[in-house]
């Protein structure tokens, strides 16, 4: 296990980064949210739903409002 401070290896970082992919896609997809160790909230924005942006629509990461679940995910991890 690395230690605190310590740059993670590459194998581990991209298995540890793809675990949290599927976990917020799992959490977001059943209609719930996901809360991040720093408090950082994922969660769809029903409110932002239209005919440019169907369901299920755009992704709220902290305050930055992502079009779909995909961009959100390919620029926070």
């Amino acid at each position: 296990m690395a230690q605190p401070g310590r740059p993670r290896d590459k194998p581990i970082l991209k298995k540890s980064r793809y675990r949290k992919r599927y976990r917020i896609k799992e959490r977001l997809t059943l209609g719930g949210e996901y809360t991040e160790a720093d408090g950082t909230v994922w969660r769809y924005r029903a409110d932002l739903t239209d005919a440019e942006h169907p369901a299920p629509g755009p992704v709220q990461v902290g305050e930055t409002i992502w079009g779909d679940l995909d961009a959100a995910l390919e620029a926070e991890i």
